[in-house]
């Protein structure tokens, strides 16, 4: 992803499993034979420690104004995307967070710090 705002599709797809997130546009989906459908994501974030999310994403609580994305986890976390900042926050039993890093790096484990 590159070093500037990124919006999310006209028509945003959200996959998450047990390996991550990712936003796909919907509007460039396309059905490949009896391959089934291709989906080439726009942007991806992976679970593992230290990452954007280090639980499992659940569900896509609320997406709005094209920037914006809230995700629930396993564990009770919510994790905020705002595309416009390039920013990653989280809330959840322990409290709020930030992550460290711009939402680009969001794979490099560079981990939380408490929200003031």
């Amino acid at each position: 992803m590159p070093d500037e705002m990124f919006q999310l599709p006209e028509s945003p797809l959200f996959s998450c499993d047990r390996d991550g997130f990712a936003i796909v546009d919907g509007a460039k989906t396309r059905v490949t034979g009896f391959a089934g459908l291709q989906i080439d994501p726009v942007f991806t974030l992976e679970v593992g420690p230290g990452n954007v999310f280090e639980q499992r994403p659940v569900r896509v609580l609320e997406h709005e104004d094209h920037h914006y994305v809230a995700v629930e986890c396993e564990g009770g976390e919510t994790v905020h995307l705002d595309f416009y900042d390039l920013k990653a926050s989280k809330e959840g039993p322990t409290g709020a967070w930030v992550y460290r890093g711009p939402l680009d790096e969001g794979n490099d484990g560079l981990g939380f710090m408490p929200a003031h």
